[in-house]
Formats: structure tokens, sequence, C-alpha cells
């Protein structure tokens, strides 16, 4: 058996991979390329940002939703809970954060995970080699 890296994943990372988004980049292609090695976790929020993001993009483009869902559902994401909101808090503030933003910090930290993948820029501030933003 192969012990999989723990990735913490965001929506932007998730977009990218169900075609929300499209980044021409050799550095998007081989992070998404991770994914079948990886074991994903993230907040539980992450089906609200998803959601949501697949409505305004559906929208906005005038495109159906169906695929979308089907390729998110086919993803195997362990959601999971912060244990401590006040280390949410506090590390929104540390690093300038919103609170749900703070929410991937403090899972990541949490969970002990290997990796924090994600497209936004956001997170440039926070030091932790363990965080990839993917540009």
């Amino acid at each position: 058996m192969v012990i999989k890296q723990t990735a913490v994943v965001d929506a932007s990372y998730i977009g990218e991979i169900i075609g929300l988004r499209k980044s021409a980049n050799q550095a998007a292609d081989n992070y998404i390329e991770l994914v079948p090695y990886l074991r994903l976790i993230a907040p539980t929020l992450l089906h609200y940002e998803i959601f949501n993001s697949i409505l305004k993009h559906c929208r906005y483009h005038k495109e159906e939703s169906q695929s979308y869902f089907a390729d998110f559902n086919e993803l195997t994401i362990k959601l999971i809970e912060p244990a401590d909101f006040s280390e949410v808090y506090r590390l929104a503030e540390k690093y300038r954060l919103s609170f749900y933003d703070a929410a991937y910090i403090a899972i990541l930290n949490q969970e002990k995970a290997d990796l924090f993948l994600t497209f936004d820029g956001d997170f440039k501030k926070v030091e932790d080699e363990r965080v990839k933003v993917i540009v």
C-alpha cells in the first residue's frame, strides 16, 4: 500500500481541476497531475465555495452545471471542521486573511498536512513552506 501525501486544497485549486478556471502554464498542470497521488482534505466550507463558483460561472457563461458537479463528485475530499475557531481567528489576524481563508491554514496545521495547494495569491502572505501558491 502506498502512503499518500496529505494536501489541503481550496476552491481555486478544485476549480482548476473541474474546469471552472483555466491556467495556461506548466506549474498549474504539474500540480493538477498530483491529484491521484494525494489524500485531499479541506475545511467543511469547501462545498459552499465550490458550488457558489459553479453557480457564478454557469450564470456568466450561460452553461449547464451538471458536468462541473459530476467532476467535483468524482473527487474524494475529506472535509474537516477546524478544532479551534479561536486559532482560525488568530491565523486570520496574523496573516490578514479572511476567516474562511484562515480555516485552510488551521486545517493544514491541525492535520499536519504535507501541502496546501491554492491559486489564491492572498496566501503568499503565509510564512509556511507547505503553502504552494500556484501562479
